[in-house]
This record gives C-alpha cells, structure tokens and sequence, in this order.
C-alpha cells in the first residue's frame, strides 16, 4: 500500500476505534473536560496529528523503519535549536559539542531535502 498520508491518517481513526470502547465499557476512565481544557489541548492534538502523518509519510518514501531511528536521533539538536529560538536558552558548551556527532551522522546518511520534512514530526 503506498498511500502514506491515508495509511497515517487511518491508524489515528483506528486508535480512535480502539479508544472509544475501553472508556465507554469502563475499562478505562473518561477523562472529565471542560470546553477550555480541550481548547487548551487542541494545538497539541493537531500537531500531534501532524507529527504522526508526517511520520508515517517520511517512513514511506525513505523506505523501512530504520528512518525513524534517524529522526528520533535528531530529536536532541532539534530540542536546542527550539530552546535557542523560543526561550533564548543558549547550551552548554559541551551539550552543544556534543551534538555535532549527531549531526554529521544525520547529514552523511539522508539529504537534506528529507530531512526537513522529515523533522517536522520532532516539533510536536
């Protein structure tokens, strides 16, 4: 099947299939929301959603599961770059020499056309 966005999009509907019963048969709790908590959370869920399709998207051009292990690897850089923008959090020294082991893995095993797309799913 190479339907990457509606394979992606079907295992979301699938977990919701699974989910929905659990709380509805008690066997898990029903979470209580209000109208503002789901307010709240909506932006995660939808870059979450994101993130999942993305994921899936990435592992299916690229080829194989062994991808994701490249994009999980780059979870840390991606971390200090948001921290750097968003918090003005500026790294250690050492934390940041650190990371150019990661990042020379990444840039001499996939291109960086991919690599772009494929980060999307580590900004969730």
């Amino acid at each position: 099947m190479n339907f990457p966005f509606t394979m992606g999009s079907s295992q979301l509907v699938v977990g919701l299939f699974y989910a929905f019963p659990l709380m509805l048969l008690g066997i898990r709790k029903m979470p209580k929301m209000t109208v503002n908590d789901v307010i709240t959370l909506l932006p995660i869920v939808i870059l979450n959603t994101i993130g999942h399709i993305t994921a899936v998207v990435a592992m299916m051009q690229k080829g194989g599961g062994s991808f994701t292990h490249v994009i999980k690897a780059s979870e840390p850089v991606v971390a200090v770059i948001l921290g750097l923008i968003i918090n003005k959090a500026v790294p250690k020294p050492l934390t940041a020499l650190s990371l150019l082991p990661i990042t020379y893995g990444i840039n001499i095993t996939y291109n960086y056309q991919f690599l772009i797309i494929f980060n999307i799913n580590n900004i969730k």
